[in-house]
């Protein structure tokens, strides 16, 4: 199989990834078991492994919003070079001082380090898609829990009871005050489909779920490039 074919056929399977996720999301009899609770689920369509994750954007940090403190700490984690740590936070203050949303999390990013990974490594933690200065812990990813954590250790009990319970404790709300917000309908389903041959492709899709009727609404579709795994 030529590379070129292997992409298309990657594309497709990535597509098919998606579009089975967002049926399960529709169908409360579904038991695929997506959500953004329980990890990744894994998919074979047409000899591919397709990985997909459900992302709670309210469990992510809002760059234009969120406090500082939480920022820095998951930029922190997440690039090793202390130079560049403080471009991406001076890019990051910039954008709220100016009140400017940017259309993705490149915009926070140097001219630089646009052809990294640094963006991809951001999506599960950070977001531009929603207005909030908190977070909900519950769908937050571990790395944003950490940083919740760092600024207040004595809520890890109330944090692991709330994890425990999924529903947030009076205790732990109450602890982090304006960095705590309440969960919104707005998710980000990704598909990545990886071929026998290295070959990979993403989707990213962002969706509203309308929790009376179960339906779920496609608001946004991202092709992300091909990648040739090494």
């Amino acid at each position: 199989m030529s590379v070129e074919a292997a992409v298309i056929r990657a594309q497709t399977a990535s597509e098919a990834g998606l579009a089975r996720a967002i049926a399960s999301l529709d169908d409360r009899n579904d038991r695929f078991g997506l959500t953004p609770y329980t990890g990744d689920v894994t998919w074979e369509f047409d000899g591919a492994q397709i990985r997909l994750r459900m992302e709670a954007e309210s469990g992510k940090l809002d760059i234009l919003r969120s406090d500082l403190a939480l920022l820095r700490h998951v930029v922190g984690r997440l690039v090793a070079d202390p130079s560049d740590q403080a471009l991406i936070l001076d890019q990051i203050q910039q954008l709220r001082s100016r009140n400017l949303t940017p259309y993705d999390l490149r915009a926070i990013l140097p001219a630089k380090l646009r052809v990294s990974n640094l963006a991809t490594a951001f999506e599960p933690h950070l977001t531009v898609l929603v207005s909030q200065s908190g977070v909900d812990p519950i769908g937050a990813s571990p790395l944003v829990r950490e940083a919740l954590l760092t600024e207040h250790p004595q809520l890890r009990d109330a944090m692991d009871q709330s994890l425990k319970w999924r529903q947030v404790t009076p205790e732990l709300a109450a602890g982090l005050g304006a960095q705590y917000s309440l969960p919104s309908n707005l998710f980000t389903v990704d598909a990545q489909a990886s071929l026998p041959n290295g070959i990979r492709a993403r989707r990213r899709a962002l969706v509203s779920l309308d929790f009376s009727s179960h339906r779920a609404y496609l608001l946004r579709d991202t092709q992300v490039s091909p990648e040739q795994a090494e």
